[in-house]
């Protein structure tokens, strides 16, 4: 039996686009049929989808269905019900799982599967392979067209029975941008919100001898970054230290994301993060307490900042999640929980709407309360309006997540935002309001900008702000900081240099190599986020003067030269019509630009 298993991701080529839930059935059922994985993105035809799915002519088509691409599949498994009537459709996944009766009474699926699907679709196999294709539906986790609501699968007790697509070769990392590693299953917890609510509590965890030698086989592929899909990564404590011990010893050079909840962090596991390449997303979702009472969750915001303390103390990388929307909140309560939020100086706040996801308790909460609250009927089931949070209020809101994204997250602003919010005595979220009327009033406002243009508008907003509150004399060292900041973080984007060159009397400017001009002394620049700014323009004078940024062994680094090197190195970067073989340099100059060499400024 031939059966292709099929991805549809939001994105070619994105680090996550990789298709892991396919290929995990496809390592539990390789024995019993002819599985090949088929991989498309959401802005493909629907009918170059379909050809090509054509083109091996499968005995059964299955399809990975999540919120974004229901609507495609569906299409998709419409045309080839038409085309090939007999051939077995089916599908599986969280929108799937989600409302199993739902997604059949709407599609022309054979069956649907309910839950984790590599022992119910090894049944399933089996019994079609027996001619028994009638009787799928007395399988726990399989719905049919004559008996669409199945009970959810059980879950895999034994984690360690499902083979692992990465060292049998399924899932070949070196044609990937990224990589999905699953660690466990299961979550403890029951967010209103979110899919696990309803699923297993019982957290049960891959074999860790498995996961050493994934992260070897990462590692010896040049595996670049690994998204941890374990709902709450540290929930088990000693666990968490040991992998990432292991990520320490067996591939330092990956770069992973870690889902992670604060009362489960304590100082040796933040000085484990930090000894690691990673970044942490932290779920806070709101600080108003009604609110969260919907939702099943608590908030302490004393014992909360401590944790976030810990991973600030030792440089951690961590983001932190807001929702709104949610039942009981409003929106001057949501602007609260963005000023709470960017006060713990998160790297970047991620905002959303809410979704009332069906499935969910509370899409079951929202649809038998009294209480009316509307959100759309078909994916991505966004809220529209509650008793507390008017249309008018979430657009607002809507408005404040795209000032915070480009400003703060694209912006990179955390390591900075704070000293003109303190000089100015204004709040974040009134901060983000104000940006995103002033982008409406410039006529700068889009949905996409560049790394450069996000940096000018910073700076133009920055020099607007003082100017409104009659302080032009702090504009000029704020935009010295935002522009060595913006250096410093273009360095670090770049790949580091991994040896220096050999002599030979030449030299290139590499692209992690920047070269700025300020006004204040870079040192100086640097105490301005330990001294309030209105003191620190008394204390530190105004001097011309030049710095290089670089990326020195994966970490970006500044120093400042004197204007002789900085033009001489400005005459580097144009170095098509200056520097050749042919170039005389005088001995210091030789002796600066070797320099640079070895400190792996110049290559």
């Amino acid at each position: 039996m031939k059966i292709t298993l099929v991805s549809i991701h939001i994105k070619k080529n994105a680090p996550e686009a990789i298709p892991l839930a396919a290929a995990m059935l496809k390592s539990a059922c390789n024995d019993l049929a002819d599985i090949s994985l088929a991989e498309f993105a959401l802005d493909d035809d629907k009918n170059k989808i379909t050809a090509e799915l054509e083109k091996s002519r499968p005995d059964a088509v299955g399809f990975c269905v999540y919120l974004w691409n229901r609507e495609i599949i569906c299409d998709v498994i419409k045309m080839l019900r038409k085309k090939y009537p007999s051939m077995i459709l089916f599908a599986g996944g969280p929108d799937v799982t989600a409302n199993i009766g739902n997604f059949i009474q709407n599609s022309d699926v054979d069956f649907a599967i309910c839950g984790e699907g590599e022992n119910v679709l090894r049944q399933a196999l089996e019994m079609i392979n027996s001619g028994n294709l009638d009787n799928l539906h007395t399988i726990q986790g399989i719905g049919t067209k004559k008996f669409p609501n199945a009970k959810m699968a059980l879950p895999i007790e034994d984690l360690s029975k499902i083979s692992s697509p990465f060292l049998t070769g399924i899932i070949d990392v070196t044609k990937y941008n990224g990589v999905l590693w699953e660690l466990s299953r299961g979550c403890p917890f029951h967010c209103a919100f979110c899919f696990e609510s309803k699923g297993s509590t019982n957290i049960r965890q891959f074999p860790l001898d498995r996961i050493e030698k994934e992260l070897e086989l990462f590692e010896r592929n040049g595996v670049e970054q690994v998204f941890v899909l374990d709902p709450t990564f540290n929930k088990d404590k000693q666990r968490a230290k040991h992998i990432l011990r292991l990520i320490q010893k067996k591939a330092p050079n990956i770069h992973f994301t870690f889902e992670v909840r604060t009362e489960f962090l304590d100082n040796e596991l933040a000085q484990l993060f930090a000894a690691v390449p990673c970044g942490l997303q932290i779920g806070l979702q709101s600080t108003n307490q009604a609110a969260l009472a919907e939702i099943n969750r608590r908030f302490d915001s004393n014992a909360y900042s401590k944790k976030i303390k810990l991973l600030n103390e030792h440089g951690v990388i961590f983001g932190l999640d807001l929702i709104f929307g949610l039942p009981k909140d409003s929106l001057s309560n949501f602007y609260k929980s963005v000023d709470y939020a960017v006060s713990l100086q998160p790297n970047n706040l991620d905002i959303f709407r809410l979704a009332v996801l069906p499935g969910t308790a509370l899409y079951d909460k929202v649809c038998t309360a009294e209480q009316k609250i509307i959100f759309q009927t078909k994916t991505p089931y966004l809220v529209q309006e509650t008793p507390d949070f008017s249309s008018v209020d979430l657009q607002k809101a809507e408005n404040l997540k795209k000032s915070c994204d480009i400003f703060y997250n694209s912006g990179r602003a955390v390591g900075w935002l704070y000293i003109i919010l303190e000089t100015l005595k204004i709040s974040p979220s009134n901060f983000f309001i104000i940006f995103y009327d002033w982008l409406g009033k410039e006529k700068k406002l889009n949905d996409c900008y560049s790394n450069d243009e996000i940096f000018r508008l910073q700076i133009d907003f920055a020099k607007f702000l003082f100017k409104l509150h009659a302080k032009n004399a702090y504009a000029l060292p704020v935009c010295d900081i935002i522009t060595l900041h913006n250096s410093l973080n273009n360095s670090l984007d770049c790949t580091p240099l991994d040896k220096p060159a050999a002599r030979k009397n030449r030299y290139n400017l590499p692209g992690s190599t920047k070269l700025i001009e300020l006004h204040y002394d870079v040192d100086d620049l640097f105490q301005a986020g330990i001294m309030p700014l209105k003191y620190w323009v008394k204390e530190y004078k105004q001097r011309k003067t030049f710095a290089v940024t670089w990326n020195k062994d994966g970490n970006s680094d500044v120093m400042m030269i004197d204007k002789k090197w900085f033009e001489l190195l400005q005459k580097v970067s144009h170095k098509n019509n200056f520097m050749s073989h042919k170039n005389n340099f005088t001995s210091d100059e030789k002796e600066f630009l070797d320099y640079c060499v070895d400190e792996k400024i110049l290559i």
